[in-house]
């Protein structure tokens, strides 16, 4: 399930608010919780009930002013849509600053398979607040699904989001395609890893040589097909002087024919066509964009957490605020996610740099993707600064960071992130449905005692 919310600018009465229910439930062919708890409770209590989630204030503020949320919940078999109307009353500025204005806000939070779907909702929803308070939209996009105005509003919402982390903040949307995600899911593997690596380090690679690595990996004549057609790899021809052995040219052996060129050797005026002439095969830049900084890394976690439903759009890369930098931001439900990768080995002076990073952009949620392991000291460092370890933070402090999500090895790196944001949809759809209806179980209660107390008080009075 994916959720999208979203706030209205607008300020809507009670009365309003209840007829927005049923044209909602109706386009939705949905049930209304407060509908359906209604009338069940009136009939099966006798009592003439009409049940409207709320949840008042408590407390001291309570004194000073109030703050009312009017809820509703309607669900079908696809979507699960809440509504909740606030009104704040005016609280206290101070001994003598009066009271602060009221404020009202109406915010509406869609349930859905998917986002576009949640999408579609939200437009609905918007198209039936403004029809009841009979005013023009303040855009066709709002209520119209196919602009998809509401996941653009969220993307909004995170870029404005990273950019207030520090004045200097820049980042990289996703960039790959489907060839890059090929080659970076055959890079788990350690003998396809290697060799890669050789041909990218490499200033060239002999035609015997590719074939003689290439024929170790299996299944290496595939491989070397993929690599040669989808433009990793080009194969070139080489010109070497037959003098001193110094290589004097080098083209894409496609692109020309040697016997054509009337080109001499500046040392022993041999022309090229009569000089040591190999072919070798270099590393594209194409190959050398998706290796340098792990490129291939940030390919494989995006497209784990997309496979998870998360929109592309809600996924940034190489996020820097000054000297330092986060691999991957994503945002899961409004909440920021951050991935430190590394190709190699995590250590305890990466861990001691993240720690770092993390404060500052205090996400809901931080991952180490390692294709290697985290050593132990590195552990240690966030086994001390959450409060796990056996030592105490420095000088006594309490722990200001959670521990870190920890995925060593890519083998199972998809379903460790879709087990997650699984996780964390199902318990935030409860969380939100529990705070729309809140306190059900008090009213429910208090309709009960009211039905049992008219049921005695008029066997006093047959008595």
């Amino acid at each position: 399930m994916k959720i999208l919310k979203y706030t209205f600018e607008v300020e809507i009465n009670d009365e309003i608010f209840r007829d927005l229910v049923k044209p909602l439930v109706e386009r939705l062919e949905a049930t209304a919780v407060s509908l359906f708890l209604s009338e069940n409770l009136s009939t099966k209590l006798a009592t003439p009930f009409v049940y409207r989630p709320t949840v008042p204030s408590s407390g001291l503020w309570s004194l000073y002013g109030k703050t009312a949320t009017a809820a509703e919940v309607i669900c079908n078999e696809d979507n699960i849509l809440i509504l909740q109307n606030s009104r704040a009353g005016g609280r206290v500025r101070g001994l003598f600053g009066g009271l602060e204005p009221e404020k009202s806000s109406f915010e509406a939070t869609a349930i859905s398979r998917t986002l576009i779907d949640a999408n579609h909702v939200l437009s609905l929803v918007s198209d039936a607040v403004y029809s009841s308070l009979s005013k023009a939209p303040p855009s066709d996009e709002i209520v119209n699904p196919d602009s998809f105005f509401f996941i653009k509003e969220s993307c909004k919402t995170h870029a404005a989001y990273l950019r207030r982390l520090k004045d200097t903040s820049e980042y990289k949307m996703p960039s790959y395609d489907d060839e890059d995600l090929k080659l970076s899911k055959l890079l788990c593997k350690k003998e396809v890893q290697e060799f890669i690596f050789r041909i990218v380090q490499s200033r060239t690679l002999t035609e015997a040589n590719f074939t003689q690595e290439v024929s170790a990996i299996d299944p290496a004549e595939s491989l070397s097909n993929f690599l040669l057609a989808s433009g990793f790899v080009i194969r070139e021809a080489f010109v070497e002087c037959r003098q001193n052995s110094q290589r004097i040219a080098r083209f894409n052996s496609d692109d020309v024919t040697l016997d054509s060129l009337m080109i001499k050797c500046a040392t022993c005026g041999r022309y090229y066509r009569d000089e040591r002439i190999y072919s070798a095969f270099v590393a594209s830049e194409k190959l050398k964009n998706l290796i340098t900084s792990s490129r291939w890394m940030n390919v494989l976690v995006t497209d784990s957490l997309i496979q998870s439903g998360i929109p592309r759009e809600f996924i940034y890369w190489n996020f820097s605020f000054g000297a330092d930098e986060i691999d991957i931001v994503a945002f899961i439900d409004t909440l920021p996610w951050v991935f430190e990768l590394k190709d190699r080995e995590f250590s305890v002076t990466d861990a001691h740099h993240f720690n770092y990073r993390r404060s500052v952009i205090e996400p809901s949620q931080a991952f180490i993707v390692t294709s290697r392991s985290v050593s132990p000291d590195a552990k240690r460092v966030f086994e001390e600064i959450s409060g796990r370890g056996d030592v105490g933070t420095i000088l006594g402090s309490s722990p200001t960071l959670p521990y870190p999500n920890l995925i060593e090895g890519l083998q199972d790196l998809g379903g460790v992130l879709e087990k997650m944001v699984d996780s964390h949809f199902q318990t935030k759809v409860g969380a939100e449905i529990k705070s729309a209806l809140g306190g059900i179980d008090r009213i429910i209660s208090n309709v009960v005692l009211a039905s049992v107390a008219s049921e005695q008080k008029q066997r006093s009075v047959g008595e």
